[in-house]
């Protein structure tokens, strides 16, 4: 039993002096990690809100004058061109009076080309000219009168654009305040969205904007900032921001709930995982994976103080520190040492995107 526990004595010595590397106290055997090389990423400061979408215009059709409708010429959902007849009311009685109007503005503008012309010759007064004058400036005027009342009859579109329901149909009476349709200008969506008043500085007319919204998720719709309110308000502390997106084939519809994303100061910066890094006090520090030299696919650990700055989508945007195309632990990290032998067991592919803060 002697011999048995002397041999095994020496053989924990023999290994722990064949586990020295250099008089080091380096493992021999490598500790497996997996690495994430460093890569070029886009950030960018990212103000976050949600705002509500809304038409560039929108109204609610009514009539001028309360009347039964004679036709509807419309369909819910259909796009009109502005000044399209939308409805007509039934306008029997305006008909008659300009028929009306338009023989007694004959008969006048006849006696006073009659007028005119014996006045010319003396026989009449000039007085009696200018009175058939008057009768036929007044015939005129009562026509025009009548044929704007029929024209109020008639309801057309103010602008392009796509209607509503319908909420009306022929023979039916409508008064002055009854909603038509309502009609929506879809080609451009405006969003007003709230800010932080320590935002507003950051915030100018012009910045690109991306719109999402969980009807279409993953998608992004562009626009940008057309305009920011002139005050803060009192109870939140925040001011309205504006921005316009293109609709162009209308897939964003008024009231829908949009989460807006105001981008400044893009930027290019060596980017790293999250899990890469290491803190210590107020120091961060990364392992840089280097070559050793000796074992094939063993390497060496070192550590690097690093400054990094934004954080999002599982990546740092590395300040200062690192290079592009160098390796770091990015799992392994809290049971490697300064100088210690790793082995790679696997590659992590580096993340796409760009990376913001959300305000």
């Amino acid at each position: 039993m002697a011999i048995v526990f002397a041999a095994m004595a020496v053989a924990v010595v023999v290994r722990e002096v064949a586990g020295m590397v250099g008089g080091s106290a380096v493992p021999a055997e490598a500790t497996p990690v997996v690495v994430a090389r460093v890569v070029e990423a886009g950030f960018a400061d990212v103000i976050t809100a949600a705002g509500n979408a809304r038409a560039n215009e929108s109204v609610a059709v009514t009539s001028k004058v309360a009347d039964i409708v004679k036709e509807v010429l419309f369909d819910s959902g259909e796009f009109v061109e502005a000044g399209q007849l939308l409805a007509e009311l039934v306008d029997t009685e305006e008909r008659a009076a300009a028929n009306e109007v338009r023989t007694t503005l004959v008969e006048a503008e006849r006696r006073h080309a009659r007028m005119a012309e014996l006045a010319e010759s003396g026989y009449v007064a000039a007085q009696l000219r200018d009175e058939a004058e008057s009768d036929a400036k007044r015939a005129q005027a009562q026509l025009i009168a009548v044929e704007a009342r029929m024209t109020d009859r008639r309801i057309r579109a103010p602008f392009a654009g796509v209607v509503g329901l319908r909420n009306i149909t022929a023979g039916e009476r409508i008064d002055t305040d009854t909603v038509i349709a309502t009609l929506n200008d879809v080609s451009l969506i405006k969003v007003d969205f709230a800010v932080p008043e320590r935002f507003l500085s950051t915030v100018e007319v012009g910045q690109p904007v991306t719109a999402r919204v969980a009807a279409y998720p993953g998608e992004a719709f562009k626009g940008h900032v057309t305009g920011i309110d002139n005050q803060v308000d009192r109870a939140s502390r925040s001011v309205t921001v504006r921005a316009e997106v293109p609709n162009a084939d209308g897939r964003l519809v008024p009231g829908m709930l949009l989460g807006v994303e105001v981008r400044r100061d893009e930027r290019q910066r060596p980017a790293i995982p999250e899990s890469a890094l290491m803190r210590q006090a107020d120091q961060a520090y990364v392992f840089v994976v280097e070559e050793h030299g000796e074992d094939e696919g063993v390497r060496v650990a070192r550590r690097r103080d690093v400054d990094v700055g934004l954080r999002a989508d599982g990546r740092l945007e590395v300040l200062s520190g690192l290079r592009p195309g160098e390796l770091v632990v990015s799992d392994g990290t809290h049971r490697t040492r300064d100088g210690a032998l790793v082995k790679v067991s696997e590659h992590r592919p580096p993340g796409e995107g760009v990376a913001g803060i959300d305000g």
